[in-house]
């Protein structure tokens, strides 16, 4: 909020429409709120607090066993790229990766109907390609050392197998959400969040929208407290 020339009532207000619900709110809707006449102050100030969101969540580190894959998330295309030609798949230009990680529990004595598994809590990071140096980097930032890593056969994993606790199987397109539930569930929830809301979503800002999905995802179940909560981390980033 340093040298920021809007009132504190707009960051609290935003901080409570953004925290209170579960998908999140535009900067169109928050501008409405607030009956402000310049949408780029209130665009600015939002992804502030996303970015104050994923500082406090970047302090910690995901432990136990983790679930590992890559979720593609639907973007605009690169100024630099609109003139290539269209890929498909892994490499297409309206596409960008992200690492997922989710930690997971096992449950002793499942309900029925109840998965074997409890999910605590999630981190996505936006990685500009898959190499095994980023891969390594990005593993290293956001997992503890002693963590058991449970993932598919993609290369880059198996590559990587010796260095971690990491346990590699290559798994059926058609299985993966069977060996892997919790964290394709994050990546089904957060593109329905980010199509539901926004009408696009530039490559550079994708991070912001992931780590505020993943900030109330990790407090999912403090209600009224995460707007205490978002304000702590606002006021110590």
């Amino acid at each position: 909020m340093e040298a920021s020339k809007l009132p504190f009532r707009y960051w609290f207000v935003a901080i409570w429409l953004m925290g209170c619900s579960k998908k999140g709110s535009s900067a169109c809707n928050v501008q409405r709120q607030l009956n402000h006449k310049r949408y780029e102050p209130i665009w600015a100030m939002m992804h502030k607090i996303r970015s104050a969101m994923g500082q406090r969540d970047n302090h910690y580190l995901l432990g136990g066993n983790i679930e590992v894959d890559e979720g593609f998330f639907e973007t605009l295309v690169p100024e630099g790229q609109k003139e290539e030609e269209r890929k498909r798949g892994r490499g297409s230009q309206k596409q960008t990766m992200a690492m997922v990680f989710a930690q997971t529990e096992v449950v002793l004595q499942p309900k029925k109907h109840r998965p074997s598994k409890r999910c605590k809590y999630f981190k996505m990071a936006v990685c500009a390609d898959f190499t095994v140096e980023t891969a390594r980097n990005t593993i290293t930032r956001h997992v503890a050392q002693n963590a058991k890593m449970i993932t598919d056969g993609y290369s880059t994993y198996q590559s990587l197998a010796g260095e971690f606790a990491m346990d590699v199987e290559k798994v059926p397109s058609k299985q993966a959400h069977i060996k892997l539930p919790w964290v394709h569930t994050a990546i089904g929830n957060a593109k329905k969040v980010l199509q539901g809301i926004y009408q696009h979503t530039r490559p550079g800002y994708l991070q912001n929208y992931l780590d505020e999905f993943c900030y109330k995802l990790n407090r999912r179940y403090f209600e009224n407290d995460i707007f205490d909560r978002i304000l702590i981390a606002c006021t110590l980033t």
